[in-house]
């Protein structure tokens, strides 16, 4: 989770503590260039796909080794079966099968939600109230208002999977 500072807060320096309850106003969108799924490293392909999503911790290092970043990943001419077979050593051909078809599954997501598409906002229902460190909101609004004081107004960019579960979305309507 990384908190860029738009305004600054209480010249006070107090940010809240666990069990304050607190108002907030915010807009979701999704990530363009410089932070988006095809700008993930070598680690956020294996911590945030790889084990959280896919959860096949144990191909960790052959992925390290093979540098698959997130261009990697998406590269549906580059991440093929037999990259995944022949390179990252899968030898089950089902979960070879299993593993092109989630990172084929990633790419349609990125179709689906572009960059810079609104997934969420308190706009037109006015400011939303949280209870700090009850965990009761995604672990990326959790972890960037407990270190916010009174006023301030910040840029958050987070990986999906600090968003909305596993997969890191909410399914459209």
């Amino acid at each position: 989770v990384k908190k860029k500072i738009l305004l600054a807060g209480a010249a006070d320096g107090s940010i809240p503590f666990d069990g304050d309850q607190v108002e907030i106003n915010y807009v979701g969108t999704l990530v363009g260039v410089g932070g988006g799924q095809s700008d993930w490293t070598v680690e956020e392909v294996v911590q945030c796909w790889l084990s959280t999503q896919q959860g096949l911790d144990g191909l960790g290092p052959a992925f390290m080794e093979a540098q698959i970043d997130g261009q990697k990943l998406l590269d549906e001419a580059f991440f093929t079966e037999d990259l995944i077979t022949n390179t990252l050593g899968v030898s089950n051909r089902i979960q070879c099968k299993k593993l092109a078809m989630a990172a084929r599954r990633l790419m349609k997501q990125q179709n689906d939600y572009v960059d810079g598409m609104e997934f969420d906002s308190n706009a037109d229902r006015g400011s939303f109230s949280i209870m700090v460190g009850k965990g009761k909101v995604i672990k990326a609004m959790e972890l960037a208002v407990s270190t916010m004081r009174v006023g301030e107004k910040a840029q958050i960019i987070s990986r999906c999977d600090y968003a909305y579960g596993s997969d890191g979305l909410r399914k459209k309507n």
